[in-house]
Parts: structure tokens; sequence; C-alpha cells
């Protein structure tokens, strides 16, 4: 028997084992982290995407961040909320009161009573970090888009933001950036505005090398200047 032939292909089978065990792991690590989106609606029409952060057992309530132009002015804005059971959604409603909004940042911060999703946890995002772009499309399953950051402490418009490459669209507002870990890097916002006919719509990146998102560092930073640190633990 050649033994050395045979190391080699042994080798071959474990980088092999290795790769597959690698991106399984990722993806249920993706796959846990899709638990935490939520869809936005204003009188029953779909608005945009939020991200579950934290849940208070103490309190029954779950804690969600999305944009603050995702909610708007509608006090009938209630969340979608997609349950995982065998790999089928469920849709299921819950009206929620806001926290925190703003006022000079797109961020807010609501909560709804009872205990839903998975929560993902915060992460500051580097340069070069593989990262992927999910909303919740109109109470469907989360899709799922692949890029890179491929920019930090941008100047846009006097807001420090973050760029990244992954694909977005209009649905992509408030959801999250998450990294390899499936935690949440920063949150996808407006950054302009455009009219379309006579009806206003705020832009996220839309363009794979201009597509912003407010970084993590920024979020924690605005949680703990309004008394939400303990959001964090």
């Amino acid at each position: 028997m050649n033994l050395p032939k045979f190391g080699k292909c042994l080798l071959i089978l474990l980088l092999i084992l290795g790769s597959i065990l690698y991106w399984h792991s990722y993806e249920n690590k993706l796959v846990k982290a899709s638990e935490s989106a939520v869809s936005i609606y204003h009188s029953e029409r779909w608005h945009g995407s939020g991200v579950i952060i934290f849940h208070s057992h103490k309190t029954n309530k779950t804690y969600i961040l999305t944009a603050k132009h995702v909610l708007g002015s509608n006090a009938d804005t209630v969340v979608i909320r997609q349950r995982y059971m065998d790999g089928v959604g469920e849709v299921a409603k819950y009206s929620f009161s806001t926290l925190l909004s703003g006022p000079d940042i797109d961020l807010a911060l609501i909560v709804v009573d009872g205990i839903i999703g998975r929560p993902s946890l915060l992460s500051d995002g580097s340069l070069g970090e593989v990262v992927y772009s999910m909303a919740s499309y109109d109470a469907w399953l989360p899709v799922w888009h692949k890029g890179k950051i491929t920019g930090i402490d941008i100047d846009v418009a006097g807001d420090t933001m973050d760029r990244h490459s992954a694909s977005t669209n209009l649905g992509h507002s408030g959801s999250g950036i998450f990294n390899n870990a499936g935690k949440v890097v920063g949150i996808v916002c407006s950054v302009g505005l455009v009219y379309l006919g006579n009806t206003m719509f705020p832009i996220p990146a839309l363009i794979s090398d201009r597509a912003y998102f407010i970084p993590t560092r920024t979020i924690k930073t605005w949680l703990i200047s309004n008394n939400f640190s303990w959001i964090l633990q």
C-alpha cells in the first residue's frame, strides 16, 4: 500500500469534511438569525423590516430594532413575525409601542408584549468582513443576500455610516446586516429621498458599492445615551 498517497487522500478527505462542517455551521447560525426577522406593516400594507435584539422574560416583552422612517406616524403599525416549524412559516400580528425614535438618527426601538422569535446579538463589523442583508419580505420567509463591508466611518450627509455590497431594496429598510456568526453588525437605514410620481420613498442602498447602514457601534452609543444600556447585556 502506498502510504504517502493514502495520507494525501486522507488529508483531502479531512479538508473536504472540514469545509462541509464549516459551511453547515455558519448556515445554521444564519438560519437561527433569520428567526429574529420581522416585517412591519402600515394599515395592512408591508412597509419594512426589523430585527429582534432582546427578550425580557421578567416582563414578558420582546425588543426590536428598526429604522425610524419605517414606523412613520401610523398608530396602527403592527409587526408580522414568522414562526418556524419544520421549515414552514406562520404569520402572527403584534401591536407594538415605540420606546425610542431618532431624533437625529434613522433608528427606532420598539417593544411587543410576549416572547417571540430569537434575539440576535450585536457585534462590531470590520472592513472586508463577509456580511448578509436579510429582510422578511411581506411576511414570507426571510431572504439572504451576501456581500462584504466595503467601507467604514463614511460621512453621508453629516451622518457616519458603514457601507456594504450585499443587495438591498426598499423592503430592507430597518432590517439587520448580519455576519457569518449570525450577529447583527448594523441596521439598513434611509440615505435619501426620491419622488416616484407624487409619492416620496426613503432609499436604502440600491447600488452595490453605495449600500449604507448604521453600524452597531453607533447603535450601542444611541442605546446607552438613551438609558437602554441594559438591553446590550
